[in-house]
C-alpha cells in the first residue's frame, strides 16, 4: 500500500501526469499505513474499509473496478502484476551471488504474490533455491502451508478449503488471505517441477520465545539502533519476525548452506524512528455500496 503511494506520486511528479490511486484497507491493520506516505499526496485516497478482512476487502476492490470502468481507465494491482513486481527480489539477490542452489529463501506469507515473484525470478535465470514459507499457526490461518502439506501427501492441496473457512491470523493482521488459490498453484507447479519449498508454521509462543534473541541479532547487524525502537518496529509489523523463527524451528529442514530471511520492514521515515500512522481520507462500511463510496471520493 506505501509503496502504491509514494510510486504514484513520484511518478506524476516526473512525467507530469495526474494518475490517481484509491488505497482500500482493512479496519484491522491500518495502523500500519504511515503518515509520511499519505500527506502531502494529492493522488492518493487512504480509504479504511470497516469490519472487513484481506478477502473481503479485494471482492470490495473488484466492485469498485467494475463501477468505475464506466467513466475512467482503472488499472488494478492483480496477481501477475504484483508477481512481477516482486521478481525484483530475486534479481536483487543474484547480483549479491545469492541466488542459487546453496541458498534457502525464507518468506512469511498470506496472498504468496512475494514468494510467486522469487519464483518467477529463480525460474528466468534457471536457478533452484531452497523457499521455506512460513505461517502463523493461530486458529484456522495458514491455508498455503496446509495445502502444501496436503500435497507432500500426494493429496489434492485444494481439499484443505473443503473444510471450513479460513480467517485471519490474530498473531499479525497483514496474514489474513483465506483463500489463495494463485500462489498454490505457484507453489505446487514449482514443486513438481523439481524445486524446493518447505512449508512450516509457528506459533505464537514460538514467536514470544525467539523475540529478544532476534531482536538482539538485529541490533548487533544495525537494523534497529536498539532494543527499545526494535520492540515497537516488532509491535508495528511481525512478519519478518515470523519469517526469522520459523527459519530457526525449521533450520533442520533446511539443506542449503545458506539462508537469505525477507524481513518485512518499514519505509525510512525521515521525521521519526518510528513511522506515525496515517490518517484515512475516509472510514467507510462497505455495506453502503461501491456506488455510495465514489459519491464521497470526489474522484
Amino acid at each position: 500500500v506505501e509503496s502504491m503511494a509514494r510510486t504514484i506520486k513520484k511518478y506524476n511528479s516526473e512525467k507530469h501526469k495526474n494518475v490517481k490511486a484509491i488505497l482500500l484497507v482493512p479496519e484491522l491493520s491500518s495502523y500500519k499505513v504511515s503518515k509520511s506516505a499519505i500527506i502531502d499526496n494529492p493522488y492518493v485516497k487512504f480509504i479504511v474499509l470497516k469490519n472487513s478482512t484481506l478477502d473481503s476487502t479485494r471482492r470490495f476492490a473488484r466492485e469498485l473496478i467494475d463501477n468505475l470502468n464506466a467513466n475512467y481507465k482503472v488499472v488494478c494491482a492483480d496477481a501477475n502484476k504484483k508477481t512481477a513486481a516482486y521478481a525484483q527480489i530475486g534479481f536483487a539477490l543474484k547480483e549479491e551471488k545469492l541466488l542459487n542452489d546453496n541458498v534457502c529463501y525464507v518468506q512469511t506469507v498470506s496472498g504468496g504474490v512475494g514468494a510467486t515473484g522469487f519464483i518467477e525470478s529463480a525460474l528466468q535465470l534457471k536457478a533452484n533455491p531452497e523457499i521455506l514459507v512460513i505461517q502463523p499457526s493461530s486458529e484456522k490461518s495458514s491455508p498455503i502451508v496446509d495445502a502444501l502439506f496436503q500435497h507432500s501427501n500426494g493429496k489434492d492441496p485444494l481439499s484443505v478449503f473443503k473444510n471450513g473457512k479460513y480467517t485471519t491470523s490474530r498473531i499479525e493482521p497483514t496474514l489474513g488471505s483465506g483463500h489463495p488459490l494463485y500462489a498454490i498453484d505457484k507453489f505446487v507447479q514449482w514443486r513438481e517441477n523439481g524445486g524446493r519449498i518447505i512449508p512450516g508454521r509457528i506459533t505464537k509462543e514460538d514467536l514470544v520465545m525467539h523475540k529478544e534473541k532476534i531482536l538482539d541479532a538485529l541490533v548487533n547487524a544495525g537494523v534497529y539502533p536498539d532494543k527499545d525502537i526494535g520492540s515497537k518496529m516488532y509491535d508495528l509489523e511481525k512478519s519478518g519476525f515470523i519469517a526469522f523463527v520459523g527459519a530457526i524451528i525449521f533450520a533442520n529442514k533446511i539443506e542449503s548452506s545458506n539462508i537469505v530471511i525477507n524481513f518485512t520492514g518499514r519505509y525510512p521515515d525521515p521525521d521519526t524512528l518510528i513511522p506515525k500512522p496515517a490518517t484515512p481520507h475516509l472510514i467507510f462500511n462497505p455495506s453502503k455500496g461501491v456506488q455510495e463510496l465514489i459519491k464521497n471520493l470526489n474522484l
